[in-house]
């Protein structure tokens, strides 16, 4: 059953840009979904006029079956979490938490047991009486997630909430966000640029491009199936190789450089663009592509080769035991489990 629907949702600012283009989302009760995509994407946009805090210029918004494109953040039942915690510098940890309380005349006696609650299950107790300045960011912004469940509300808005804290402490507030929303089943709409982020916490990942939605699915479907380029090349690091070329026959593909012929099951279409993520790209001495690596990047775990072929750059992720091979002579391979067809002049997917 949906939860939040969002029908034909536009939002064109005074100065004529197009921020949200008429998309189309429906969210399912307890699921968390992440609104992903680079600067500028609408993602943030879209997330507010979910709150209230924009009003669209088009569309509607629904929130349990009730709409609310019309009304005030208040009147929405959404708790809103923010990218640099808003904290009330003056007032205690208790006093944050127990603001939007107050705010709607909640008694005192509920509104302390309410807060103690909240406290409880964000490891919060022990500070209650500090104020925000004695907390560390990862302890904020546990105060600021605090303040939005504190009311129960409908929906859970997060707009890029880990973006101020480092990589142990991301991870970590990542592992507890997700714990948290699965344990109490909260619908829930985050936004964020970084791509892992996204496949960590998501159950559906929705991809935005100017103000677009160009692909709603789950992480390891967007990963492995995108919908067309864009989503191909943003979602994994590094994105995925492509390669143009053209149909010879009836199942033969021949890259622009010519280099190559390699068996494709691609119909109706002469020319089209091959994709294939580095983890699918061998190093093999029977290679049928030959290259030189041009840069060698240390990804811990792995590493990040970047050859170049007849073909153009590919980039081939192997073992972190495959170091030293800067301006190295290799031979590639191509893993058919891994290739992805694309047209050459849209950019979609092809079957």
């Amino acid at each position: 059953m949906s939860h939040v629907d969002l029908c034909g949702l536009s939002k064109r600012y005074p100065d004529g840009n197009l921020a949200v283009d008429g998309i189309d989302l429906s969210i399912a009760a307890g699921e968390f979904v992440v609104l992903l995509g680079p600067s500028g994407c609408g993602k943030t946009t879209t997330l507010r006029m979910i709150a209230g805090l924009e009003l669209p210029t088009g569309g509607s918004i629904s929130i349990a079956g009730r709409e609310v494109t019309a009304l005030g953040p208040r009147e929405r039942d959404v708790g809103f979490v923010f990218q640099f915690y808003a904290l009330y510098p003056h007032f205690t940890v208790a006093q944050n938490i127990a603001f939007p309380l107050e705010c709607v005349g909640t008694a005192a006696s509920e509104r302390d047991a309410r807060v103690q609650h909240v406290a409880q299950r964000l490891g919060l107790l022990p500070l209650l009486r500090h104020r925000p300045r004695q907390l560390s960011g990862g302890d904020q912004q546990r105060v600021a997630l605090a303040r939005a469940m504190v009311r129960k509300p409908a929906v859970y808005l997060m707009d890029e909430p880990l973006g101020t804290l480092d990589g142990a402490r991301r991870l970590e507030m990542c592992e507890f966000l997700r714990e948290q929303q699965l344990a109490h089943g909260i619908t829930t709409v985050y936004v964020t640029h970084d791509q892992e982020e996204a496949m960590r916490l998501a159950d559906r990942v929705v991809v935005m491009a100017a103000g677009k939605i160009l692909q709603a699915a789950a992480p390891l479907e967007v990963y492995d199936q995108p919908a067309n380029r864009f989503v191909a090349h943003f979602v994994g690091s590094p994105g995925m190789n492509f390669i143009p070329g053209v149909m010879v026959g009836v199942d033969r593909f021949r890259p622009a450089g010519g280099a190559i012929e390699i068996f494709a099951q691609v119909r109706d279409v002469r020319e089209c663009v091959l994709g294939i993520r580095p983890e699918f790209v061998r190093l093999s001495a029977s290679g049928a592509l030959p290259g030189r690596v041009v840069a060698d990047e240390d990804l811990g775990a792995s590493r990040a080769l970047h050859v170049d072929t007849a073909c153009g750059r590919v980039i081939a992720r192997v073992g972190s035991g495959e170091s030293g091979l800067r301006g190295a002579s290799v031979r590639l391979d191509f893993d058919a489990r891994g290739m992805r067809w694309f047209s050459a002049s849209d950019g979609a997917r092809l079957p």
